[in-house]
Formats: structure tokens, C-alpha cells, sequence
């Protein structure tokens, strides 16, 4: 299974790097065949982006966002990527957490986000999450 196109990238943001490697594996056993791209920050996300809207690399199909990333609110920071006409539409945008408040379900949708998914425990949930949303 392929998401748009198979070269656009899905990309993963989460600063702790055994998060980031969970959902990496879960991503790939999910059977969808996009590449993966993974950033610990967001001023490195950021300047993929800025290479993106140069036309230098490939628009993601989607980003998966944690909403904790150290000093900076995931929300906040979904807000500023769709301030950008870019990236106003697209690419879809996923908010994960371990977090199953209805207030981050609220922000999420405020921020500009697509989905709101509480950090699953295993590959095998995360995907089921991954086919679920990718085809909605």
C-alpha cells in the first residue's frame, strides 16, 4: 500500500529516540511503503520544511507529531507549519501523546491537526493506527 505518492516521505517528529525507533518499526510493519524520515527536533523539521517549499525535497504525505518535544508545545508548533501557505492543506498531520485528555483532543483539532492518537503500547497497535488514519 502506498500513501499519494510513494516517494513523498512520512515524517516522524518525537525528541525521545526510542519513541521515534517504536514508531518507525510500527510504521513499517504497518505494510504501507512510503520512506520515512525522522527528526528529534523541531528547528530540524523546520528546515526540511524550508527545503521542501525551496523545492528541494519531496513534500511528506504525512508528519507525526508528538505533542511534548522538550521546550517546545507540539501544538504551537503545528500551528506555525499551517501559518505557512505551504503547508496550509498538506500534509496531513497526526498528534501522538501518551496523554487521553479530551483537552488535547480539542487543541489538536485547533492547532490545525488532523488526528489525535494516544501513544500506543506495541507495534501492533501503532499499526493499526497508521492504516486507519492514512486511509481516512
Amino acid at each position: 500500500m502506498k500513501i499519494k505518492n510513494s516517494q513523498d516521505p512520512v515524517i516522524i517528529l518525537d525528541d525521545d529516540i526510542d519513541d521515534l525507533m517504536i514508531i518507525e518499526k510500527a510504521y513499517k510493519a504497518s505494510g504501507l511503503e512510503n520512506p520515512v524520515k525522522k527528526f528529534l527536533s523541531p528547528e530540524a523539521l523546520n528546515q526540511y520544511l524550508d527545503a521542501v517549499k525551496k523545492g528541494e525535497k519531496e513534500m511528506p504525505s504525512m508528519l507525526v507529531i508528538d505533542v511534548n518535544l522538550g521546550t517546545t508545545n507540539g501544538f504551537d508548533f503545528v500551528k506555525e507549519i499551517r501559518a505557512d501557505s505551504a503547508f496550509s492543506k498538506e500534509p496531513k498531520i497526526m498528534m501522538i501523546s501518551g496523554e487521553s485528555n479530551s483537552e488535547y483532543r480539542n487543541k489538536t483539532k485547533n492547532s490545525g491537526a488532523n488526528a489525535y492518537v494516544i501513544k500506543p503500547f506495541d507495534r501492533k497497535e501503532y499499526s493499526s493506527v497508521f492504516n486507519s488514519i492514512f486511509w481516512v
